[in-house]
């Protein structure tokens, strides 16, 4: 059966963050043999003042050592949106490893945590990272 689910692999790819001025990169996922990554970053706490940004980094090695700066900025995080998710999706990816990077600068921010979702496999019937997500269950029409 083709649901959302079968067609995502889930990672978490970082825990919450306490408070801090710091920048903060995602663990490294790999994005071979899908059509696009997606992160869903979720924030706590932004202090007034904080001036936040998101950038989507790539490379080609697997622990992520070359990974560098995409084109673009991704997000510009405003100091009044606590408590928001930002969901940042990446089509075609040009390189076969990427993460996220929070940057902060002057004031603090609390990082709920981020979850990357991988989609668009070659091979339908994903499995999710097992270190990360426990728990998949898909119901059909419960009553």
């Amino acid at each position: 059966m083709h649901t959302i689910t079968t067609s995502l692999k889930t990672v978490r790819v970082m825990n919450a963050q306490a408070a801090g001025i710091a920048d903060r990169d995602s663990s490294v996922v790999d994005m071979s043999g899908y059509h696009s990554v997606r992160f869903l970053l979720a924030f706590g706490t932004l202090t007034a003042g904080a001036v936040t940004t998101i950038s989507f980094r790539h490379g080609s090695l697997a622990d992520g050592s070359d990974a560098a700066a995409a084109s673009v900025t991704v997000a510009n995080v405003p100091d009044t949106d606590d408590n928001k998710l930002y969901i940042i999706e990446i089509v075609r990816p040009s390189l076969r490893y990427g993460r996220v990077r929070i940057s902060n600068t002057t004031q603090n921010i609390v990082v709920d945590g981020v979850v990357c979702e991988l989609g668009g496999p070659r091979i339908v019937g994903t499995t999710d990272d097992a270190a990360t997500v426990p728990y998949r269950r898909i119901y059909v029409s419960p009553q």
